[in-house]
């Protein structure tokens, strides 16, 4: 197995995202809940992929490589629309915004099955939909001063910083950990920050609180 740090992270990456999807969907129905679902599902699916093509497919012309590296990609993708969807219904906006959404999200998808397969692709769906939802967690702090809107809010800025990090390739420990397990590492602190903003059940309803 190569890339033994980032195989393990990824996976524990799914296991969790995996949990908290489960989690979200047991829940009553809500406008916000097949958001948060979504995003921990897809996160789930992406990391799983990713961790066995960074564990065992690693090269690019494996049939595992050019099967689950595109997977990795498109499941952030869809989970970046659900992030940004989340923020659209915590700010009660109207379907117009909807609409862009899903019109964006399904270019990038495409823009993927065509060949752009760069992992930046990725972070660039990923950080304007991240800070989206950040500020509709900020606006409902600033509002209820609920302080699992806070958590929410710093969990999504946490994850932006990962990305940015793991572009520049750094990590605090070269030699023992690498960029990639390292950015695996804070998404996994990131990501249980928004599972806990989520449980906040009057934040799956704008017009409460």
């Amino acid at each position: 197995m190569t890339e033994l740090d980032v195989a393990f992270t990824d996976f524990a990456l799914a296991v969790e995202c995996g949990v908290f999807a489960i989690a979200c969907a047991r829940r009553a129905h809500s406008r916000l809940r097949d958001a948060f679902t979504a995003v921990f599902a897809l996160t789930a699916v992406a990391a799983a992929a990713g961790g066995v093509v960074h564990g065992l497919a690693s090269d690019p012309a494996s049939l595992g490589y050019r099967v689950l590296w595109p997977t990795t990609l498109l499941a952030i993708v869809g989970s970046s629309a659900a992030l940004a969807l989340g923020a659209l219904g915590l700010l009660g906006a109207d379907s117009r915004l909807r609409r862009a959404v899903w019109f964006v999200a399904l270019a990038v998808g495409a823009a993927v099955l065509l060949g752009a397969q760069s992992f930046a692709l990725a972070v660039c769906a990923y950080v304007p939909a991240s800070l989206s939802l950040a500020y509709a967690f900020a606006k409902r702090y600033r509002r209820t001063r609920k302080g699992r809107a806070a958590v929410g809010a710093t969990g999504l800025l946490l994850g932006v910083a990962a990305g940015g990090l793991q572009q520049w390739s750094y990590t605090p420990r070269p030699g023992l950990l690498s960029p990639n397990a390292y950015y695996h590492l804070l998404q996994l602190l990131a990501l249980a920050m928004l599972f806990a903003a989520s449980t906040d059940r009057d934040a799956f309803d704008p017009q409460t609180g």
